[in-house]
């Protein structure tokens, strides 16, 4: 990592990089914000039950900042989000050489609670309704089958744990955990937020099945949106003309390599099987072509816009 930042942690994706208490960057001849000093660099890497995997998808990385800066950018009028920087010439110093990877962000306190929404009854939700006929607590009306879609969204929360799977918690939980207000002004965004993706996914023939949302409060107190939004392993985006209930559509999430590795009887355990190069593959191919779905601009592109380069790679202008 360029000077001026520090490594500060790993998750099972993204490397998390913080400015320097004595670094000093300007952007456009301005201050960066104050409370931007940390760098999200998006990897390849992919993880499976919460573990790891061995091989890397290509380009995901790209796929997970150019989603992640699209909704944000999107979805700004609902609430806040936290990124401040995501193209070369907007990041700090030598940050710019991980343009398209990276985005320079404010630092949060962040609330420890997953925020799911569910337009579709699949997922652990299906498996928790095939079996209690409730989904985190709730009884749902009515008898539904894999795949059917929801009377309306619900909000199903689940508490971070730093170890292991995250649980699955009732609303009345989350109250518990964070307070009655913050639940209910957090419950509402993850609604909004996700009628508002589904609708404009619905006209690019895409379904938003589910989605978790993550959020964190800055220095004054006020809820932001932060970490990524609406990208293939944070949602399940199914093509629209492949979807009805009872069936099981096209999907371009991680879906192909949950069923290769459930093929082979993999429970989590360490180490992890190595994959196919037709999954890694596969599952290349539909990231990027979600994201030119849903954003009408390649990957490639992107690269471009968030390097200010053109395709060819040279830089604009020069």
């Amino acid at each position: 990592m360029p000077s001026g930042f520090r490594y500060a942690s790993s998750g099972k994706v993204r490397d998390i990089y913080e400015l320097d208490a004595d670094s000093r960057f300007l952007t456009h001849e301005e201050r960066i914000d104050e409370e931007a000093t940390l760098v999200l660099v998006a990897t390849d890497r992919m993880s499976a039950l919460d573990v790891v995997l061995g091989d890397e998808v290509p380009n995901k990385g790209f796929v997970l900042t150019a989603l992640t800066q699209f909704w944000m950018d999107r979805l700004r009028d609902i609430t806040p989000n936290h990124l401040v920087g995501w193209r070369g010439r907007d990041l700090p110093g030598e940050v710019a050489y991980y343009a398209g990877r990276a985005m320079l962000v404010k630092k949060l306190s962040m609330i420890p609670i997953e925020c799911v929404v569910r337009g579709y009854l699949t997922g652990s939700a299906w498996s928790c309704y095939k079996t209690t006929g409730r989904i985190n607590g709730t009884r749902l009306p009515g008898s539904f089958r894999h795949g059917d879609r929801l009377p309306k969204p619900i909000f199903t929360p689940a508490i971070k744990n730093r170890h292991g799977h995250d649980e699955n918690v009732s609303i009345a939980q989350m109250r518990s955990a964070i307070g009655a207000e913050l639940t209910e002004q957090i419950h509402r965004l993850s609604i909004e937020l996700y009628e508002r993706a589904a609708e404009f996914a619905s006209t690019r023939g895409i379904l938003i099945a589910d989605t978790k949302f993550e959020f964190g409060t800055d220095r004054r107190g006020n809820l932001i949106l932060a970490d990524e939004v609406l990208t293939p392993d944070s949602s399940r985006f199914w093509l629209s003309e492949t979807w009805k209930p009872g069936g099981i559509p096209y999907s371009f999430g991680r879906e192909l390599i949950r069923e290769w590795l459930q093929s082979r009887g993999w429970n989590g355990g360490a180490p992890p099987p190595r994959l196919p190069h037709a999954v890694v593959s596969e599952t290349a191919r539909r990231y990027t072509e979600i994201c030119r779905i849903l954003t009408g601009q390649s990957i490639d592109d992107w690269i471009a816009t968030a390097r200010d380069t053109d395709t060819a790679g040279s830089r604009r202008g020069a």
